[in-house]
Formats: structure tokens, sequence, C-alpha cells
């Protein structure tokens, strides 16, 4: 959605709305908001609120944390259809699973090896695909808490199969990781990173940008150096914000020429 500007109608003296246009109205926000959570459901319960991802064919997923179907068994990353006609601030009570009656993993760690985890960071629509940025942690009982970081995993949504396919390797390392949050300014995509040693129960967040080529290699990025500009040397960026733990989100507000930056305290 973008914000547009009233027109003028001289023959009525009064301002008007453009040719389809929507009027966005407000809500006010539930006291008690559970996404999706309704009796009788196909799912009894939900684990995080999961990641945005716009399809070719114009609707919006919400691909969400692992679900519990009511015979207790877990699906990994299902998905919702985001419902487009809601008020802003409205609270998504109901809406179309993908995989109907039994919702299907859109998302499967299984691919990536036994024992492997995935957390999805953020998604963007570039050059024809539904991009998908996404860590990836395997099990490691040596670890403080039980997994590894690997590294960042690039994956895009196949339309046909209905569920995110990754591409072989990682763009990153577990120590230069990307894939927070990215968008796509006049074309070039910017993906966020927040990474490193925490600090107050957040992370330091670098910027890259894919200027030079495909989304899909690592030799089109380059990194935002401050002053002196964009370098090819992934060891060279510097640090534009602090994030907040393992989540941190940056968008554009339509209309107002400037970007927010929306995060969680630890």
């Amino acid at each position: 959605l973008v914000e547009v500007a009233s027109e003028c109608d001289p023959g009525e003296n009064v301002w008007r709305c453009p040719a389809d246009s929507r009027l966005l109205e407000t809500t006010v926000p539930a006291a008690d908001c559970l996404p999706f959570r309704s009796v009788g459901g196909p799912l009894e319960a939900l684990g995080s609120g999961g990641i945005t991802l716009e399809t070719g064919d114009g609707r919006c997923l919400w691909i969400l944390g692992d679900g519990v179907a009511p015979d207790g068994t877990t699906i990994s990353h299902p998905a919702v259809v985001v419902p487009d006609d809601l008020p802003v601030g409205a609270c998504p009570s109901a809406g179309s699973f993908v995989g109907g009656g039994r919702p299907a993993s859109v998302i499967d760690p299984a691919e990536l090896g036994e024992g492997s985890l995935v957390s999805p960071g953020d998604a963007v629509r570039h050059g024809g695909r539904s991009w998908v940025f996404s860590r990836h942690w395997v099990l490691d009982p040596f670890r403080p808490f039980g997994v590894r970081k690997v590294g960042t995993k690039l994956g895009w949504f196949d339309e046909s199969l209905q569920r995110v396919r990754f591409l072989d390797g990682h763009l990153w390392t577990a120590d230069q990781d990307y894939g927070d949050s990215v968008l796509v300014v006049e074309g070039v995509p910017y993906v966020f990173g927040c990474y490193g040693e925490s600090r107050e129960l957040g992370y330091d967040c670098r910027l890259a940008r894919a200027d030079r080529g495909p989304i899909e290699q690592i030799s089109s990025y380059r990194y935002y150096a401050g002053p002196s500009g964009w370098t090819a040397d992934a060891t060279e960026p510097v640090v534009v914000f602090l994030g907040g733990p393992h989540r941190s989100s940056v968008r554009l507000l339509p209309g107002r020429g400037r970007y927010v930056h929306v995060s969680i305290e630890g």
C-alpha cells in the first residue's frame, strides 16, 4: 500500500479519493490479540509471529513459527493468507491456511540435514521471485543453548509447490550474519544484519546491498562503511543501529520519505 493524494472535483467543489483507492480506517486494538486462533480451527497453538511474504499472485502470506495441530503433532512453519480488507490495527482472528484444513509446512528444516533448525529473518519480492533470508542452526549439545548457528540460508517461495526451496550453500557464515530485515529501494535489495557479541541483550546491525548482480550471489553484495561509502570487504561495515534480540525490522513509511526501525528490547 502507498499513500496517494486526494483529487479535486471542480464540478462539485469537493476533494475525493482517486479511483481504485482504498480508505484506511483505524480500529481499537484488541486487548488480547491471538491471531488466527479460533475454537475448532486447524491449529491449537502457534509459535512466534513469523514473517510476511508477498507471492507472485499478489497475496500476502504470514509464515509462522511452529504450529501444533489438534492431534498434538507439530507443523513446521505453517503459513496463512493475511486478509487484505482488515482495518488498520485490527486483529486477524481468521485466515486461509496454506494446505487447507491440515496446514502445510512451507519451510521444512529437514531439507537442510539432520538436526537442522530454521529461523526465517525476512522476505522480499525481487526479480520475479519471493526470497526468504533465514538463519540455519544445527543441534549441538556442547553449546549453551544446545544449538549452533551455521549461517544465512537464502531460499525462494515455489508457487507451484507452495513452499520455500533453499539454495545450496550459505550466503554468509555465522560470524557475518545478514537477513534480519530486507527491502528493495529503487530496484536494489538492501539487507540488514544484526550479529556479533550481545550488547544489552541486543546486537549491532550492519547494512549490505546487492547492487552488483543477482540477489543470490555473494559477489553481488557491498557493505556500508560509513562516510567512505560502500566496500566489497565484508569486514569493514559500520554499525548503523542496535537491534533487538534476534529480530529487527526496517520498513519504508509510504509518502513520508523516511524509514522506521522496529525491534523488541531484551
